[in-house]
């Protein structure tokens, strides 16, 4: 009934809680787990031999590392339930109703996809997903299928690939208003590395959003929704760079904007600003003096 997909790299010190938080899930009989192995160092025989009498478990291992999105979508085309959830192999659910109300919500609604709450390591704060990484959410295989959304093989911001494609098909989202996932910041992930964000975070997010708009363009999306994902994406930039125009990085931006100047008059200003206020409250930013329009202004002269 619910495919739930592992990425796994060299998880080993983790792994087993993972597991162990899904042993512990109230409606483990529904559940079908699948462990990707990115080609890890060592394999996961025995976290295998240790949970495959407990629950309905397979490990697949790949012949060579391809990240995290390819090792997710090897997952999808190799399970086959209606249902689909992704947890990482250092994170957690967060308590034994968590896959349920995921599951309760989004069968009860008809959604095509179910957001909640997740906790982020030690800080005792629950906070709602957005659709722009894939941690307390339940997808709908049928409407993943009917519309083609895969992940991209890059080895990080896949997750923006997915569901930007994902948004653009003007999909049909439940919320469900209780905590599931426990987000933990493991020091030796990808994105706790030195220097993540300078050297790989913005240039890969912006190359996944314009892979996403071109897939988008020649699968003959709505350009509306197009629209929607080019705004989302440039005022997430414009509060990512907002207390640091001199950031080398912000030449990958300039690459966005012929896509912004296609696609950002097909939107109201009501529209717009609803979108681009979203991040003011999202990442807690204080008031900027540069205003969104010498931020693209900018953006245009690099």
């Amino acid at each position: 009934m619910i495919d739930i997909i592992i990425p796994a790299y060299n998880a080993h010190n983790t792994l087993n809680r993972t597991l162990l938080s899904i042993l512990l899930q109230k409606n483990i009989n529904d559940l079908h787990i699948y462990i990707i192995d990115d080609c890890s160092d060592l394999d996961y025989k025995n976290e295998y031999e240790l949970f495959k009498d407990k629950m309905d478990l397979k490990v697949f291992r790949l012949d060579k590392n391809m990240g995290p999105g390819y090792a997710r979508q090897f997952g999808i085309e190799n399970s086959n339930s209606k249902y689909i959830v992704f947890i990482d192999g250092d994170d957690i659910f967060y308590n034994y109703y968590s896959v349920q109300y995921l599951y309760d919500t989004i069968e009860n609604g008809n959604f095509d996809a179910v957001s909640a709450n997740k906790l982020i390591g030690d800080n005792p704060n629950a906070f709602p997903t957005i659709f722009n990484d894939l941690h307390a959410k339940i997808y709908r295989r049928e409407f993943l299928q009917k519309n083609n959304i895969h992940f991209s093989n890059m080895y990080n911001s896949e997750d923006i690939y997915f569901n930007d494609l994902f948004m653009m098909c003007k999909p049909n989202i439940g919320k469900c208003n209780q905590t599931v996932y426990v987000y933990n910041n493991t020091p030796s992930s990808l994105t706790n590395q030195n220097n993540y964000y300078e050297k790989l975070h913005i240039k890969n997010f912006i190359i996944n959003v314009i892979s996403s708009i071109i897939e988008a363009e020649n699968l003959n999306y709505n350009p509306i929704e197009i629209a929607k994902v080019v705004i989302f994406s440039m005022a997430y930039l414009y509060y990512y760079f907002y207390n640091n125009m001199s950031d080398p990085n912000l030449k990958y931006v300039s690459e966005l904007i012929p896509f912004y100047n296609k696609y950002h008059n097909l939107l109201d200003i009501e529209t717009k600003t609803k979108i681009i206020s979203f991040w003011i409250y999202k990442l807690d930013y204080p008031p900027i003096d540069m205003s969104y329009e010498d931020f693209i202004y900018i953006c245009n002269s690099k």
